[in-house]
């Protein structure tokens, strides 16, 4: 089936509704779509119902934060359940979220100091989003830098014209607002929850490890299968085939999946989509043939 197994909902930080996404992917002719939210499933109820009223394939999903630090890997994984509250990976997530939470407290502390604005807060912070949409609850809301972000260009401390990328450059990566005690969990960490209920854990656009560069990945390629190994052993089963906004995306993926398969993994396709606005690959815009999960009926 025509599926995209990668987007993101308003619950963590893309732009549209679970449903919104999935009456987007029937307009476009996809089959299967999986919600796949930053450290949070609280988007998977309202995106289920919604496919069962529109006759597409839906999967409960997540993308977790972790980090391998012998690989320098600090990115995310992937996971797919066959329920749609798996009970361990509900609790981890929770704690997770309650990070991202005090981070972007920290955050819009720091910059009512840095720009001097005493009308910044939280607070206000936390008012606009859940007056976003009414089924959104503060509990399941996974809060990311991006939300500070977009905060300080709605109350003109920063430029409109100013992007993401450059914001996250010139504060983040500058320590001008700092992380403070927030931790991505160690995959191992983050793969217990996920193996408990039954979870299929996939490595999400493994090119990003290589700088999105096939030339780079074909010179690296002992790097690469250790780097598969070292996910392999940890029980993660898929590779994610990405829509890489590199022109080189066909190469990248086949360089992964040439080296991948024989190691046994199998093989997801994902857009990443986060809506209109963010930049990222629309729904539609990228999907392959899958086949399914192994707890999916035959098809």
């Amino acid at each position: 089936m025509k599926a995209d197994l990668h987007v993101h909902s308003d619950w963590s930080d893309g732009t549209l509704s679970p449903p919104e996404l999935l009456r987007l992917a029937a307009a476009a002719g996809l089959e299967g779509l999986a919600l796949t939210d930053h450290d949070t499933m609280a988007g998977v109820p309202e995106f289920l119902a919604e496919a069962g009223a529109l006759r597409i394939s839906a999967w409960a999903g997540v993308e977790i934060d972790c980090t391998v630090k012998e690989l320098g890997y600090r990115s995310e994984v992937l996971a797919y359940f066959p329920a749609p509250a798996p009970p361990a990976t509900l609790a981890f997530l929770s704690n997770l979220r309650a990070l991202r939470l005090e981070r972007t407290k920290r955050h819009v502390e720091e910059a009512r100091r840095l720009f001097g604005r005493t009308d910044l807060s939280f607070s206000e912070l936390e008012e606009i989003r859940l007056a976003a949409r009414p089924a959104i609850h503060e509990a399941g809301l996974s809060w990311s830098r991006l939300d500070v972000y977009r905060y300080l260009v709605r109350k003109g401390a920063i430029p409109e014209a100013a992007g993401y990328r450059e914001f996250r450059r010139a504060f983040f990566e500058t320590g001008l607002l700092r992380d403070g005690k927030y931790r991505k969990p160690a995959l191992s960490e983050a793969m217990a929850p996920v193996k408990t209920d039954g979870g299929f854990a996939v490595i999400p656009h493994p090119g990003h490890a290589f700088g999105n560069d096939p030339e780079r990945l074909e010179r690296e390629r002992p790097r690469l299968v250790a780097f598969l190994e070292r996910f392999r052993d940890e029980g993660v089963r898929g590779i994610e085939v990405y829509a890489y906004a590199d022109p080189r995306r066909d190469r990248i993926n086949d360089i992964i999946m040439t080296v991948a398969g024989p190691m046994g993994f199998e093989f997801t396709f994902g857009s990443d989509c986060h809506g209109p606005g963010s930049g990222r690959t629309p729904i539609g815009g990228f999907f392959g043939n899958f086949a399914g999960f192994p707890w999916d009926a035959p098809r």
